[in-house]
Order: structure tokens, then C-alpha cells, then sequence
């Protein structure tokens, strides 16, 4: 290819390179960094490169760059956040922690085998091993701080770079539990979701989680004491829960036995429809007219408005939409 060539190709492809590495490495500067790289070994080799196939080049070469990136980064920027995370724990001692290892992730999207992606596997086993021992050697936390390490999704039986279906490899998945509260050793064959551990870490920290749609992992605990009964128990729990069961609700039903019984709700629930109908993205002087509790419905207005620029038919056509949650 020509030097012209070279510079059509950085004026077609750059922006397409830039968008690809920050997709896998959520990094302006890291990103940035690929595309400079990716368009350095083509001007190394421009006069190898065939023009009509450049782009496929330049794809491919960005892929190298970004494994290379992971490859550096898992060990050196990976420590560097690990030690920020001990900072914190022993700066503002908290009770509830989330720790996200998401660059193993990362690698697995873009490895070239699965012994890239191994490597990464085997780094964040190693970056959890010494939280864990910092853990211990920790007066405040050691002997009573229990830790869940679970993946967020699996991955393809087949293909390991992606997810998402229902094939086992997706939907099995593990969980390390270790801590005072958890017996040592202990193997499950139960079935347990990734919903079960909130409930599960309420019962350890003895607060409820009323939203909560998952069971509490007793089978693994060395005694269940029965604390989180699931009640809402703080005025902010209450509401929540109530606005849960509004979500739930259907509107149309609501409407009719309000107005038939005359009761509070029926003014409430009529302004609230007269929003609805009118088939407009809802103002916040449009909500504030409208009289609690229909107030909690501002969520479905939205998502309705999202979902349909119009309103076909009658207004309980629209609350049907918003009722099964089926706009946006």
C-alpha cells in the first residue's frame, strides 16, 4: 500500500479501532494507546500490507495489542488497585464490601486461547488469595468477616470469548464462601442462585432484605439463627416494598374498583391515567399534579414513554402496557 493509502486507512479506520479497544478495555488512555500501536506495525509493514485488505489488519492487529495490554496490565495495575482496596478497608473499616475483578472478563473476550484466559483465572485467584490473607492479618476483620467469591455469568461450553445463552456452561457456575459463619469443607449438591446470596449476606449482618426474592444458604452455614425474616422494618423499607407491590399491580383493575368504591385512591389514580393518556413524555410539573400515592408510579410513565411514542386506542390500553411491563 502507498503513503496514501496508509493515511485513507487511518482516516476510515481510527475511530472504528478506538471504539473496539475501549469496548474490551473501558480505558480512554489504554484504548488511545491501541489504535496509536495498531497503526505503528502497519506503518512498519506498509509496504507489505495490501490496501484492499487493510482493515482486516488493522482489526487484527489491534486484537494482539489489546491482549498484550491485558497481559501487562493483570500483574502490574491489577496490584496497584488490589493495595487501593486494602487502603480503604483499613482507612474507613466498613461492614459491606464489593469487590469487582472485572479484567478476568476482560481476558476472556479477548484471549487468543484458553490458556490466556487461564492465566487470568489463575491472577485473580492470586489477587483474592492476598486480600483474603490481609483479611486475617487484620484485627477488625479477622474471625468475623465472611466472604462470597462468585462469577457474575459463565461462559459458553464451547467457545469460552463469550455468554449469555442457556447452555451449561453459562448457567453453572461457582461460589467460595469462607468465614467463621460457613462450615469448613463444606460441598453442596443444592441448587443455589446468585439471587440467594443478598438474602444470605443479610442474614449474616442481621439487617432484612425485604426485596430480596431469593432463600438464605443455610445448608452452608454452621447455624441459622432465622434473623432476616424479609421485613421491612425502616420506613424507607416500607415504601419500597409498597412500591414493589404497585409494580405489580394492575392498573386498569385498580381504576375501576376505586372509582366504584369512592375511596382516596380514585383521584389519585384518575390523574395519574390522564397523564397516561395523553401520550406524552411526562413532565415533572405533570407528576407533581398528580396526588400520592400515584407518585411511585413515575418509573412506569417513563418506561412506558419509552417504549411507545403513541397511544393506540383507549387509555387502559396504555396501563395494560405499563401494567405487564412490557414498554422499554
Amino acid at each position: 500500500m502507498t503513503i496514501s493509502d496508509y493515511n485513507a486507512a487511518v482516516d476510515a479506520h481510527a475511530d472504528g479501532i478506538y471504539r473496539f479497544a475501549l469496548k474490551h478495555l473501558r480505558d480512554t488512555d489504554r484504548a488511545k494507546d491501541v489504535v496509536q500501536e495498531s497503526f505503528a506495525r502497519l506503518w512498519m509493514k506498509v509496504d507489505q500490507v495490501d490496501a484492499a485488505k487493510v482493515k482486516s489488519y488493522l482489526f487484527t492487529t489491534a486484537h494482539h495489542a489489546l491482549v498484550d495490554d491485558v497481559r501487562k496490565g493483570a500483574r502490574s495495575t491489577r496490584l496497584e488497585d488490589h493495595h487501593d482496596r486494602l487502603q480503604h478497608t483499613q482507612q474507613d473499616q466498613p461492614d459491606l464490601m464489593f469487590i469487582n475483578f472485572g479484567y478476568t472478563d476482560h481476558a476472556g473476550h479477548i484471549a487468543k486461547d484458553i490458556l490466556e484466559y487461564q492465566e487470568a483465572i489463575r491472577n485473580c485467584d492470586e489477587q483474592f488469595w492476598k486480600l483474603w490473607s490481609a483479611i486475617q492479618a487484620d484485627p477488625y476483620y479477622r474471625d468475623t468477616t465472611t466472604v462470597f467469591f462468585v462469577n457474575d455469568h459463565g461462559r459458553h461450553s464451547e467457545d469460552f470469548h463469550s455468554h449469555g445463552d442457556h447452555c451449561d456452561g453459562c448457567e453453572h457456575i461457582m461460589l467460595l464462601a469462607l468465614g467463621p459463619d460457613i462450615k469448613k469443607g463444606f460441598v453442596s449438591d443444592q441448587e443455589a442462585l446468585q439471587i440467594d446470596i443478598a438474602p444470605t449476606i443479610g442474614e449474616l449482618l442481621g439487617v432484612q432484605t425485604p426485596l430480596a426474592k431469593g432463600r438464605v444458604l443455610t445448608e452452608c452455614m454452621t447455624q441459622n439463627l432465622g434473623v432476616n425474616k424479609f421485613e421491612a422494618v425502616t420506613d424507607a423499607g416500607r415504601k419500597a416494598v409498597e412500591m414493589e407491590k404497585l409494580a405489580d399491580r394492575d392498573l386498569v383493575q385498580q381504576l375501576l374498583a376505586a372509582r366504584s368504591s369512592g375511596d382516596d385512591l380514585a383521584a389519585s389514580l384518575a390523574a395519574l391515567e390522564s397523564v397516561v393518556v395523553s401520550g406524552d413524555l411526562p413532565s415533572p410539573a405533570m407528576l407533581a399534579a398528580v396526588p400520592t400515592p400515584a407518585w411511585v408510579h413515575a418509573v412506569d410513565l417513563e418506561r412506558y414513554a419509552r417504549g411507545s411514542s403513541t397511544v393506540g386506542g383507549t387509555g387502559n390500553g396504555a396501563l395494560r402496557c405499563i401494567s405487564s411491563r412490557t414498554c422499554g
